[in-house]
């Protein structure tokens, strides 16, 4: 008994080492939890972190590559302003101001005048190089003549016919002292005149009622205008009447207009009103509207169409559209235009012929 007293003493010290052992063991297994526990959060935060720093990398990648767009954008729209600026300026310089020098051999010399004095005069002839020449040996030199040189070295005038198109009026101005002499259709014949370079007038007359009793016609115009933005867009504003039967009746309309573009390529919206004057009676008319059109298309040759709408009132005294439109070809020289085409009228399979014949002065 006693021996088996003696082993259950040593089970049960074995017993309570082991319960010791675990005791002591707890707190390191504990510890060794929070150690990786604590592990854990730091290799999360790391990612974090890591995550954090991929996603600025990101966004510092797509801030630079924003910047390098703007910056390309901001260097091409740089380059696009430079070259339009570089072809304002060719254009400038093409548009030089060519003079137009006519000699005592009958020579016409037209080109830049670069120097003069009382003894000769340095011109710069385009294609041609310098040219010196003796007083003695020129007429006349006509200054200022605004003028296109084309890559080919020819001269290409500024229109002188650019104020009108088959019979309207553009908002382009005459200058001071410019003017033309014009005959339509063999009939129509009348002359214009720049008070200002913003002002002009217009006289003429249909010659052949002259000869016919009480035969006595005027046509008299006055137009008012100038460029408002960059030379581009012009506006005028004028009227015309045309006075007969002893000057007792007058036809005529006011009217409004703007023009884009340039001399040699350029429309017109022209809106007016046409009235009718007598001394028993004054009567104004409904609308009228023009759309009209001219492009240059080489040095000596012009194309150009002109459209007349306004409402009139039929047999039934409804209103009813009318209208009539026109297609010319309008032949360009230094003084002389010929304008040679036809006149399309509403509800007529004949169009009429057209005829003008213009001389221009500066």
């Amino acid at each position: 008994m006693h021996k088996h007293m003696i082993f259950n003493r040593k089970e049960l010290h074995i017993f309570m080492a082991s319960v010791l052992m675990m005791l002591l063991m707890a707190p390191q297994n504990v510890w060794a939890q929070e150690q990786e526990q604590e592990q854990e959060q730091e290799q999360e935060q790391e990612q974090e972190q890591e995550q954090e720093q991929e996603q600025e990398q990101e966004q510092e990648q797509e801030q630079e590559q924003e910047q390098e767009q703007e910056q390309e954008q901001e260097q091409e729209q740089e380059q696009e302003q430079e070259q339009e600026q570089e072809q304002e300026q060719e254009q400038e310089q093409d548009k030089a101001q060519i003079s137009r020098i006519e000699l005592v051999s009958g020579d016409v010399l037209f080109g830049e005048v670069i120097e003069e004095n009382e003894m000769s005069v340095k011109v710069e002839l385009r294609g041609a190089g310098t040219m010196i020449l003796e007083r003695s040996t020129i007429i006349s030199i006509s200054k200022g003549q605004k003028a296109r040189v084309d890559e080919y070295g020819q001269i290409y005038h500024g229109d002188p016919n650019r104020t009108r198109y088959v019979y309207g009026p553009s908002a382009f101005q005459l200058k001071k002292g410019e003017g033309y002499f014009s005959q339509k259709e063999l009939f129509f014949s009348s002359a214009a005149y720049g008070i200002t370079d913003n002002i002009s007038i217009l006289v003429g007359s249909v010659l052949p009622l002259l000869f016919a009793p009480d035969g006595f016609n005027l046509i008299t115009a006055i137009k008012a205008g100038g460029p408002v933005y960059a030379d581009k867009l012009h506006l005028a504003t004028g009227f015309e009447t045309f006075f007969f039967g002893g000057g007792d009746v007058a036809l005529g309309f006011v009217f409004g207009s703007a023009t884009y573009g340039d001399p040699e390529m350029h429309g017109t919206l022209s809106l007016g009103y046409p009235f009718a004057l007598s001394a028993n009676d004054n009567e104004l008319g409904p609308a009228i509207a023009t759309l009209s059109f001219n492009k240059r298309l080489t040095k000596s040759f012009a194309l150009l169409t002109e459209n007349w709408f306004l409402s009139i009132s039929n047999d039934n005294d409804n209103k009813e559209l009318m209208y009539f439109s026109s297609l010319c070809g309008r032949f360009i020289g230094q003084k002389f235009a010929f304008d040679v085409g036809f006149i399309f009228v509403k509800g007529s399979e004949i169009p009429i012929p057209w005829l003008d014949v213009t001389y221009n002065w500066l």
